[in-house]
């Protein structure tokens, strides 16, 4: 229900008057002639305009008051939030060599500036994603049955169904085009992606083998964005909506020793998850020079069946291949939908730096206040000198010390930021000390924010920083980028608010906030209050246990359970969701998340 602002009064001049001059029979009936030009008449007419001036300032509340209110209420106005993205460094020339990219370089996508938030190792391969595709519908699959029990007559056993697929190169969308999701699920017939390492065209592949044994390689992966579109209320984004992902490469421990078919096998790659969010970087151990490899020289019979990597029709491209990465979810009931896999990847952020700044001279008065040039600010960021000390930034400054308290002389030197508006507030001397007359007040902080920083696909192309003839792009568009909260939209959600502030209360609150965890698919949620299924009798005050069924299990699919990757996501769910800024236990509740 709408919170509507009450209207002190609403009544008009002539409501007022017509009250006033209907009371004169009962109060003075003597007083007969209520014309206009009754001296008496005049006076009301005066108090009835005067009356209706004061009501109507009286319903304008100013915003000052609003926003009092809301900080009565303890309901804060969201500043911006930066938009982020991930991009993908190529070195498409040159001598085969790894090129490290330092972190905070600066990006540019037209007038806006991005900031790398991690360094990368800029290995000189390329990626092309395959995937062992599920077949056109109208394919006669009978036919086929027919054709391959003859072909692979001595490994068919009698009565068994073969299972087809058709080799799939993942397109990643162009400038201006849709996002086309890849889901494991749906489209492939082995739930795995298939990455082909290649050197460049005209390397040296063993030159580009000695060059990459035993580096890291940066592998970004980006779920799609339908599968993770919800923003948390606070602006910040989950732990993390990607699944756990394994990486694996071919075991091969001589090529003359041709593999049979159905026992290739796979070692896995240490594979250390070094950001979280929508977008995260893995940092793949590649192997030695030696276990850089594949099978090659195969069979035409052989070429990608059974858990051998794809089949390659593009003799340059099969040249070209260094080694397969077989990549597979850790879970199979996590949204398994992917907008973007790449290599080279490194997460960025709309972001500039501002290492310094004069922000002004003090005057040594009370409350003296001061503007940064750029808005809006990261408030982390601030660092804030006032000629050589450091002041520190504080919430309130009404609980700081004055200048006079000298066993606290030390916590006297702060300041309060309005990140939105870059304005700086000092003490009067009783909370908080003054900047002394003349001096110089000088400030080192980074600014971005806003919904301008979401941009498109391959909107980021160039910057000062970028080392010569590399090209850098973002694959995807950049996203979470939105504008300060407004006045009115901070009281739009004061409803809400007030119905459970920052906790979970009702069935339906534990409900609703559940079926959206994000990069998880649930079937169904059921919300068991005052449960807990370890105590005698189940019964427990305080307790609330969600019941959770996944939407699809492969390994049962006509009776889904939910594995422990599942019900981990479900139960971070109503603790991350309801209060972002503190990940910590429901106001006392206990919560578990159990399966259906």
């Amino acid at each position: 229900m709408k919170i509507e602002i009450p209207s002190i009064d609403d009544r008009t001049y002539r409501q007022i008057l017509s009250e006033a001059v209907s009371r004169i029979r009962v109060h003075n009936p003597e007083w007969t002639n209520h014309s206009d030009a009754d001296p008496g008449i005049t006076v009301l007419q005066l108090f009835a305009s005067m009356t209706e001036s004061l009501l109507y300032r009286s319903n304008k509340i100013p915003e000052r008051n609003r926003k009092k209110f809301l900080n009565l209420l303890g309901v804060e106005l969201l500043g911006a939030v930066a938009a982020r993205g991930i991009v993908s460094f190529q070195s498409p020339r040159g001598r085969p060599a790894a090129i490290t990219v330092a972190p905070g370089i600066e990006l540019l996508a037209g007038g806006r500036t991005f900031s790398t938030e991690l360094g990368v190792d800029v290995l000189p391969v390329e990626a092309q994603i395959y995937l062992k595709g599920k077949l056109d519908p109208n394919v006669d699959t009978a036919a086929l049955q027919t054709l391959y029990s003859q072909l692979y007559l001595d490994a068919v056993a009698a009565g068994e169904t073969l299972l087809f697929y058709q080799t799939r190169l993942r397109e990643h969308p162009r400038p201006g085009e849709a996002e086309v999701a890849l889901d494991l699920g749906a489209d492939t017939v082995d739930d795995q992606i298939w990455m082909a390492l290649l050197a460049r065209p005209g390397d040296d592949l063993d030159e580009v083998r000695r060059q990459i044994a035993n580096r890291k390689l940066s592998v970004g992966v980006v779920p799609a964005l339908a599968a993770t579109g919800k923003r948390l209320a606070s602006g910040l984004e989950s732990e993390s909506s990607v699944p756990r992902l394994t990486f694996e490469r071919p075991k091969i421990e001589d090529q003359s020793e041709q593999p049979i078919v159905d026992s290739a096998r796979y070692e896995g790659l240490e594979a250390r998850l070094v950001t979280t969010g929508r977008a995260v970087v893995y940092e793949v151990s590649l192997p030695d020079v030696a276990r850089l490899d594949t099978w090659r020289d195969l069979p035409p019979t052989d070429e990608g069946a059974a858990s051998l990597p794809p089949s390659l029709e593009d003799d340059d491209v099969r040249d070209r291949v260094i080694t397969w990465l077989r990549i597979r979810p850790a879970s199979g009931q996590l949204d398994t939908r992917f907008g973007w896999l790449g290599v080279n990847a490194a997460p960025v952020i709309q972001r500039s730096d501002v290492p310094a700044e004069t922000v002004g001279r003090g005057s040594g008065e009370p409350d003296q206040t001061f503007k940064l040039q750029k808005t809006p600010v990261f408030p982390e960021s601030v660092e804030l000198r006032v000629d050589d000390r450091r002041w520190t930034q504080v919430d309130d400054l009404h609980v700081a010390p004055g200048e006079a308290d000298a066993e606290r002389a030390e916590d006297a030197f702060v300041f309060r930021l309005d990140p939105g508006r870059g304005e700086l507030t000092f003490g009067d001397g009783l909370h908080g000390a003054r900047p002394a007359l003349g001096a110089t007040i000088l400030a080192r902080y980074a600014y971005g924010g806003g919904e301008a920083g979401n941009v498109g696909i391959g909107a980021i192309a160039a910057g000062p920083q970028v080392p010569a003839g590399m090209r850098v792009t973002n694959p995807v568009p950049t996203w979470s980028g939105a504008d300060a909260e407004s006045l009115e939209a901070g009281e739009r959600r004061i409803p809400s608010w007030l119905k459970h502030r920052d906790r979970l209360v009702s069935e339906e609150d534990y409900e609703k906030i559940t079926n959206e965890t994000p990069g998880v698919r649930m079937g169904r949620v059921d919300v068991l209050p005052l449960y807990a299924p370890t105590m005698p009798g189940g019964r427990l005050e305080g307790a609330v246990t969600v019941l959770v069924i996944p939407a699809t299990d492969r390994a049962h699919p006509d009776a889904p359970r939910p594995d422990a990757a599942f019900l981990e996501a479900g139960a971070r769910a109503p603790v991350a969701q309801a209060d972002p800024h503190h990940r910590s236990s429901t106001s006392g509740a206990q919560t578990t998340c159990r399966s259906g």
